[in-house]
């Protein structure tokens, strides 16, 4: 590339860095990957359309840079002077609708999988599908390094603009606006002193994960990144809500952060949760910065604490509050605010995301050339869970999950429980009193104890499991992915770490701490647990040291003061997590 070709260098923002970071990660590849899709109603002309795009993009300095990070101490974007914006031209007019449902969804599938190669510009591309003489598909794909939701529709309205100007002979006069880098530049100046005692007494005290214990998985298909499941809000349902929230004095997005955090609270058995969410991040300080495009954006924790007793309108007022009071400091980078936090290095501070979609409304004239009809965009981020609210006549929630961690009919659980919970956010007088169960849920629940008495025995889950040892030994007891075990491979291990619990050097040590994934090795370590008589508690991996450290403490006093309990885990464990070491009493259940 010839250096005359370069127009600008700079650093990247926080949250650019932590996208780039995620985007390589082979554990989260194919995060970030954007499709915008709509339908252009009227003559498309595709050499006007292209004429408009490439000056969509000589305008904006974002639509032609790329990422450069190897071998640098920090990762910079590149902006290039020119670059031609890619665009693929198709008629299939011919066809017949469902041959070019099928060919679009084919094209949308294996662009996504094809993503972009981060140090190449431009980072988006564009395909253009005539399929009538009145009706054109557009695709848009482009990295979220480089634009949030807010540039989306100011770049897609001003395609437009300059679209009318092209077919009506007219000039288009562009407004200034600030550069992308100098709002980089604005938050790297910006006091970082004030934002970290901010930060510190927010976060302080809260030191274990909001993950929500979420029964279900999906097994996930060879190239599928996330699925999104989506429920349409009754419009009577969103003007109640509109209605409390103005009542109320507060913004519907807090009625939002509300109804999550209660869910989340119910689903994590806590009364103190922390989750992320977006804000627009654009600087009132630097003017017309509503007119340049970038990423903006930033990801932020939200703490929601169920305080008894509490009013609705407190929780509301408060949280109201927080998120003023967030706007500034929102320029600090969510790995800086993690460090400021009491949350143990390795963990996140939340794996669950709330987004609230408010983006203005950019001005279309009355003689606008192209309309945009039957929109839909689809993103996905890091995270294994997040909620998507789109508001507008009818509200849309919509739920971006990854299969192997939640699958579709819990989070369809999860969407009637996050309405239940806004329902009764409007009804309710006290947050003790707010059930997120749906109707449904609760029907069930009530219902549990009906029906003809159990045939209760005296034989232990112990003994249950070496009966079917010994009738079945060969029919599979545990299954894990694709992996199978049979009750005899379980029972020889279990009889394998049982003789080593009760040898000579632990035939004392009356509790053990299990550490494990939720395999056969969990299950392999409670049932010797059992057979060798002792007392057992099982810890999620996810915890933190500090409450693995709470509990062998805990067992300690209970039941071994001299030698403290028997921690049993995995050689992966105890290598990847030096915090296992709490106990002088570890044992491998793979090699016991």
């Amino acid at each position: 590339m010839a250096p005359r070709n370069i127009e600008a260098i700079y650093r990247l923002t926080p949250l650019q860095e932590g996208l780039l970071y995620h985007t390589l990660d082979a554990n989260t590849a194919g995060a970030y990957f954007d499709q915008y899709t709509a339908v252009m109603e009227g003559d498309v002309d595709f050499d006007r359309l292209r004429q408009a795009w490439q000056a969509v993009v000589d305008s904006h300095a974002i639509l032609r840079t790329f990422f450069t990070w190897e071998t640098r101490e920090h990762p910079l974007q590149v902006v290039r002077s020119s670059v031609e914006v890619p665009v693929e031209f198709r008629d299939r007019r011919e066809r017949t609708p469902q041959d070019q449902r099928r060919e679009l969804e084919e094209y949308l599938n294996a662009d996504r999988a094809q993503g972009f190669v981060l140090d190449q510009a431009p980072l988006m591309r564009l395909r253009v599908t005539r399929l009538s003489d009145s009706s054109t598909h557009f695709a848009w794909s482009f990295h979220h390094l480089i634009l949030d939701g807010w540039s989306v529709r100011l770049l897609l309205a001003e395609f437009q603009q300059r679209y009318t100007a092209l077919t009506d002979g007219a000039h288009f006069v562009s407004v200034p606006a600030p550069a992308f880098e100098q709002f980089v530049a604005w938050q790297r100046q910006s006091d970082s002193e004030e934002a970290e005692r901010y930060w510190k007494d927010y976060l302080a005290g809260f030191a274990i994960p909001s993950t929500p214990r979420i029964a279900g998985s999906t097994e996930q298909p060879p190239g599928e990144t996330a699925r999104q499941t989506s429920k349409v809000l009754p419009e009577e349902f969103g003007e109640r809500l509109s209605a409390f929230a103005r009542e109320s004095r507060v913004t519907l997005n807090t009625l939002f952060v509300a109804a999550w955090g209660l869910v989340l609270a119910r689903y994590c058995g806590q009364q103190d949760v922390v989750f992320g969410t977006t804000a627009a991040g654009r600087p009132p300080a630097l003017e017309g910065v509503e007119r340049t495009a970038g990423l903006f954006i930033t990801t932020l924790p939200m703490r929601v604490r169920m305080n008894s007793p509490q009013t609705v309108q407190q929780l509301l007022e408060t949280l109201q509050k927080d998120q003023s009071r967030q706007r500034e400091f929102d320029y600090v980078g969510l790995n800086v605010v993690q460090k400021f936090s009491d949350m143990p290095a390795g963990l996140s501070l939340f794996d669950t995301l709330l987004v609230f979609e408010n983006f203005p409304a950019f001005e279309e004239s009355e003689n606008q050339t192209i309309r945009l009809t039957q929109e839909t965009f689809s993103e996905y981020s890091h995270y294994p869970l997040a909620l998507l609210v789109v508001p507008g006549k009818s509200t849309e929630l919509i739920v971006v999950h990854q299969p192997a961690s939640y699958s579709d009919a819990a989070v369809t659980r999860l969407l009637s429980n996050m309405i239940e919970a806004l329902e009764q956010l409007m009804t309710r007088q006290s947050v003790g009193d707010i059930d997120v169960l749906s109707s449904s849920e609760r029907r069930y629940l009530l219902g549990a104890g009906e029906g003809p008495a159990a045939d209760f025995n005296n034989r232990s889950v112990l003994d249950d499991f070496e009966r079917c040892a010994r009738e079945r030994p060969h029919d599979i007891a545990v299954a894990v992915g694709d992996d199978h075990y049979s009750y005899a491979d379980i029972n020889a291990r279990v009889e394998r770490t049982a003789q080593v619990l009760m040898s000579d050097a632990y035939a004392a040590i009356q509790s053990v701490v299990i550490v494990c994934e939720r395999n056969q090795w969990a299950i392999v370590s409670q049932l010797a647990s059992l057979k060798a008589g002792k007392v057992y508690v099982t810890l999620d991996v996810k915890d933190p040291a500090s409450r693995v450290e709470y509990v062998v403490s805990d067992m300690t006093q209970a039941f071994d003061e001299e030698t403290g309990p028997i921690l049993l885990t995995t050689a992966g464990l105890a290598e990847s997590r030096k915090a296992l070491s709490v106990s002088h009493h570890a044992v491998c259940v793979e090699t016991a």
